[in-house]
């Protein structure tokens, strides 16, 4: 069978696997690595524990496949990468995994690379030429083992696995609302014949919690749910309002690119306003977005100014003015991005959409005035 995989590319599969190997002091063992052509779109190099599958996302069935594996449920410690290479305009996806966990992946990783680690603390190193692929690599490991959408909670232990996901959300990914809506559309039956009261009464005793309760992770998640599955069955699940880690990694992604790569502002704006991206703009998501940039500032952890530039145009996508203003006022007092030319024109569509709502007021235009005057870049030889 032929692989519609070109030969470097399998090669840099191979060598993620090596590299595997060497933080895990068995480079010495990479000779005796096997070669598998699953299929013309994948492939397959493992040494047990350890396995790589390389995907053609231009196939059809291997952009599938690809996707699958990201949902499979796997123990935490096991996925150790999932990248997104882009090759000649082609793009292709990785899943480096091990059969058996391996819980100090990531401190072998840092150690591997130079770097000892404080205890407590852990290192990832994530590399994609994509930004959905850097994406798709920083949620692995707080990806669920089953998502909302496949749970039948017309079942006891459907209802369990329900609870499950809420206990556990404060170390798994967010609900997101093309979840919450799909599991409306398999459950409606069950919902409104007594499972839906079953879990507004749940909702509504945790609301009687103190909030220094140990429950306030499930008392949240359970007020929230409830709203948002009466809003789904009343016909309005463009209401639904919850925060999504997938839009929060993506924008943080996309900044990425535009902060170290050539991604332009236009080509981050297309990416957001695909449909898929588009409905994970919320308010709420975006609240929780400029809280966390703020706080993050003079911090080492502190993201790149492109990042409030994309969530200045995602309140312009998602039709939310406070993000907009806020992140406004906060970039008139930041370094200029990369491409200065961007922040230039996102500051001058984004004061016609504050306008547009009533919210032109004089903060927005101190900002604007300041983020249009003239910006360079300071040279390294200013320095």
């Amino acid at each position: 069978m032929e692989s519609s995989i070109p030969e470097d590319v399998a090669a840099r599969a191979r060598s993620a696997l090596v590299e595997a190997l060497e933080v895990m002091d068995a480079g010495d063992r990479a000779p005796r690595i096997e070669a598998m052509v699953i299929a013309p779109y994948r492939l397959l190099f493992q040494l047990l524990p350890l396995r790589v599958y390389l995907y053609d996302l231009g196939d059809r069935m291997g952009l599938f496949e690809w996707e699958q594996m990201l949902k499979t449920n796997r123990p935490r410690g096991s996925v150790l990468d999932t990248p997104i290479w882009e090759v000649r305009g082609h793009r292709f996806g990785v899943y480096l995994y091990s059969l058996q966990p391996i819980p100090d992946y990531s401190r072998r990783l840092a150690s591997h690379h130079g770097v000892e680690l404080p205890e407590g603390v852990e290192m990832r190193i994530v590399e994609s030429d994509t930004p959905e692929g850097m994406a798709a690599a920083l949620i692995a490991d707080s990806r669920p083992p089953f998502t909302l959408d496949q749970l039948d909670i017309s079942t006891d232990d459907g209802f369990a696995r329900l609870l499950r996901r809420l206990v556990m959300l404060a170390s798994e990914a967010s609900l997101e609302r093309d979840e919450i809506v799909g599991f409306v559309e398999r459950n409606r039956a069950a919902l409104t014949g007594g499972r839906l009261e079953l879990l507004t009464a749940m909702a509504d005793a945790a609301a009687k919690v103190g909030e220094a309760d140990d429950g306030s992770v499930i008392k949240a998640a359970l007020q929230v749910l409830a709203r948002s599955v009466d809003q789904v069955l009343r016909g309005k699940p463009e209401q639904v309002d919850v925060k999504s880690d997938r839009l929060l990694w993506l924008v943080y992604a996309l900044a990425d690119h535009m902060a170290h790569r050539d991604l332009s502002l236009a080509a981050a704006r297309a990416a957001l306003d695909r449909p898929e991206n588009r409905r994970r703009i919320s308010p709420t998501s975006l609240r929780f977005m400029v809280h966390d940039y703020i706080s993050a500032l003079g911090e080492p952890q502190e993201p790149p100014v492109e990042m409030m530039m994309l969530i200045v145009e995602c309140g312009i996508l998602g039709n939310d003015p406070p993000p907009v203003h806020a992140g406004l006022v906060v970039l008139a007092r930041m370094q200029a991005p990369r491409r200065s030319q961007d922040v230039v024109e996102l500051a001058g569509r984004a004061a016609g959409f504050l306008r547009s709502r009533g919210v032109f007021d004089d903060d927005v235009r101190a900002a604007v005035d300041q983020l249009t005057k003239a910006r360079r870049v300071v040279p390294d030889d200013d320095l």
